[in-house]
């Protein structure tokens, strides 16, 4: 308001600088800008702040906007309307990160990763339910269709796509350099939970540390950069002719 032009700011105080109502006889814009109706008040309000016994009248002084021009009052005000509009933005986001923080509790994110590691958010996938659940039979030709479990393409199988050898005595490494896992797809026995119990043993111990947001944007592009494409399908590991099977000579890998 204290930008505002003069004959602006003359609609919202009588002769004696009182406040004029929306309602008054006095509000000479009323019939004729009705759509007013909802800011009046703030407007009128805002006015009275500005007053020489405003709330606000000490610091206009301080700042140095009693005196200023029209043009210099509406340069102002550009530069004004531009920070308050950033300002905004930014209330904007900060109130869509409260939302965001109350819903991404620890639980909520534990979750979501299990379910992105099992397919289930409490760490029971199909994997976990050993012989008796749907991933009981799998083998490692199954790598070969996505790894799909119940719609679900999982973490877990993935590992033992990425992980186990077909069998027949191949004692391939992948993701151990001196270290077999212990058991090969041809010996899981329907369970597929022996398998995905073997892949863990060759994980390295793990630490607990903060992660930052920035380690995990750069593991996932790191993951997306080695997919390899042939004939347009994208495979993760080791793929050498026609398709994933758990060979070490050329398909230990997952579509």
């Amino acid at each position: 308001m204290s930008l505002a032009a003069d004959d602006w700011q003359k609609q919202f105080v009588d002769s004696e600088g009182n406040e004029i109502a929306w309602e008054s006889e006095a509000n000479r814009p009323k019939k004729s800008q009705p759509q007013w109706a909802d800011k009046w008040q703030l407007w009128s309000k805002a006015k009275q702040d500005i007053k020489d016994t405003g709330k606000f009248s000490k610091l206009i002084k301080e700042n140095k906007f009693i005196g200023l021009t029209d043009e210099k009052r509406r340069i102002a005000a550009q530069m004004h309307q531009s920070r308050l509009s950033k300002a905004v933005h930014i209330a904007d986001k900060i109130a869509g990160f409260k939302v965001q923080l109350k819903e991404a509790t620890k639980e909520a994110v534990d979750k979501l990763i299990n379910d992105a590691v099992f397919g289930a958010d409490n760490e029971q996938g199909e994997i976990q339910k050993g012989a008796t659940g749907d991933a009981a039979g799998r083998s490692a030709g199954a790598c070969n269709t996505c790894g799909a479990i119940k719609g679900k393409e999982t973490i877990d199988y993935a590992l033992m796509c990425l992980c186990l050898g077909r069998g027949g005595g191949e004692t391939p490494k992948p993701c151990d350099e001196e270290t077999t896992a212990s058991v090969d797809w041809a010996g899981l026995s329907g369970s597929a939970k022996t398998g995905y119990d073997a892949v863990r043993q060759l994980c390295p111990k793990a630490h607990a540390a903060p992660v930052e947001a920035a380690e995990i944007r750069e593991a996932l592009a790191d993951l997306r950069r080695k997919i390899k494409l042939n004939a347009n399908v994208g495979y993760l590991g080791f793929y050498a002719a026609t398709g994933c099977n758990g060979s070490s000579g050329n398909e230990i890998c997952i579509n």
